[in-house]
């Protein structure tokens, strides 16, 4: 698997995945990073964060009722599609 390079708070981290999709989410607890969560499904908007580069791809089962504020996502509900160069910010860490 390709590595995946992500700045999260600042923080840059270097991963490699065991699997070929992973989850926004399960990267966050790779890198052993404190993050609220609950559905693991988008139903309950804990896990929300603020994308600041980056592209994902958005988990084909997704349909969520939560209201984003634009530039936000639901870690949970994103697949990594971009290797590289990615950075977000969990406001309630910051």
């Amino acid at each position: 698997m390709q590595k995946i390079n992500i700045k999260i708070n600042d923080i840059h981290y270097i991963i490699k995945p065991k699997k070929k999709y992973i989850s926004l989410l399960e990267i966050i607890e790779i890198c052993k990073i404190p993050i609220e969560f609950q559905c693991r499904k988008g139903y309950c908007g804990v896990c929300r964060v603020k994308l600041i580069k980056g592209k994902f791809l958005l988990i084909s089962n997704f349909n969520s009722t939560v209201y984003l504020h634009p530039g936000e996502i639901l870690p949970c509900c994103c697949n990594i599609i971009q290797k590289k160069n990615m950075e977000i910010k969990i406001p309630y860490l910051s």
